[in-house]
């Protein structure tokens, strides 16, 4: 797959001219790849760290207006945890369009949040951070709940949704193998499970809650200091954002059902669920792992060091977990959990 990257070089260019456009004095710290930007870690004289994203795009991109009016409506709230705000520049823009090696990128400035990701504290997740983990879900849900997408935004590859679209996509591109059967197999289970789902509450949610996208204290890694990554916000079934949370919640615990229950308990001590939306949680959460496992392991290409290998290496453990303690069991240990 294709990434966005920059040389030091150019990033180093791209820093001095956002530094005009933005009042800044800037000094590039590091530069990060990504699947539709590249992200530029810059820090001004004064200490404050800031994030520059880049992408090959256009200003009237529906995708970019729709992350913006997520930005507007996160600094509109008051967090127990920090989120990236956008800085505008010196003419009030919250985007602009500088060409980088000849190509149109629109920029934009946002505020680097401190703290480590807890996918690089090398500690397990406990209770207490499990718990906080979903009730940075739920606030994060609430806030965002009423957000209506600008009109021509294309369907989300990875909304919960249509994952079993995506599997089937996914798998069409992969030869059959004992793993793919598997996961037909929990595609079977799913499929009823989720027969109703779509008569489920709306709202707009982040979709993407992991910890790769989550900071902590590293010295003390018991609470969310800090959530980022707002790429993946969708309007979609309100349950998704909590079945995600805490399905990759499953894959850093070696108490999978529990790590589960914990984060969806952390939910529900902030912000109600139906009876309905409980009953498809674990569902939903499997199968975003199962999306997961294929979409990485067909654009990895056979290549074990790809970005793409590194996305799903520590998904198939925990899906074959489930499908040895069987689907249906692992289904009953949910609910009675969440009683």
């Amino acid at each position: 797959m294709t990434l966005v990257r920059f040389t030091p070089e150019v990033a180093a260019d791209l820093a001095e001219r956002v530094g005009e456009i933005y009042g800044l004095r800037l000094e590039v710290t590091m530069v990060i790849e990504g699947e539709t930007d590249a992200s530029i870690g810059m820090r001004a004289p004064d200490g404050d760290g800031y994030l520059v994203k880049a992408r090959p795009d256009r200003m009237d991109s529906p995708d970019l207006i729709w992350q913006e009016q997520v930005h507007v409506r996160l600094a509109q709230h008051r967090f127990p945890f920090d989120v990236p705000r956008l800085i505008a520049s010196r003419s009030g823009e919250l985007r602009v369009e500088l060409e980088v090696e000849g190509i149109p990128h629109i920029v934009r400035v946002l505020t680097f949040l401190e703290g480590e990701l807890m996918s690089n504290v090398n500690v397990v997740p406990g209770a207490d951070f499990l718990t906080d983990l979903g009730a940075v879900s739920a606030r994060l849900t609430q806030a965002l709940a009423d957000l209506i997408p600008p009109p021509g935004l294309a369907e989300h590859f990875w909304v919960l949704t249509r994952s079993l679209d995506a599997l089937t996509e996914s798998l069409d591109r992969l030869p059959e193998s004992h793993q793919t059967g598997l996961v037909r197999q929990i595609m079977q289970h799913a499929a009823s499970a989720l027969s109703g789902v779509d008569d489920l509450p709306v709202c707009t949610v982040h979709q993407d809650l992991n910890t790769h996208n989550v900071l902590v204290d590293p010295d003390n890694p018991v609470r969310v200091t800090g959530v980022i990554d707002f790429n993946d916000t969708v309007r979609t079934i309100r349950v998704a954002d909590i079945a995600i949370a805490a399905g990759y919640a499953m894959l850093v615990s070696d108490q999978p059902l529990d790590a589960f229950a914990t984060v969806v308990r952390g939910y529900l001590a902030i912000a109600p669920l139906t009876n309905e939306e409980k009953s498809v949680l674990f569902p939903l959460a499997l199968i975003r792992l199962c999306v997961n496992w294929t979409t990485w392991l067909a654009r990895s290409e056979g290549d074990p060091e790809s970005y793409a290998a590194s996305r799903m290496s520590a998904t198939w453990p925990t899906i074959q977990w489930v499908v040895d303690a069987g689907f249906e069991s692992c289904q009953r240990s949910v609910l009675e959990r969440l009683a």
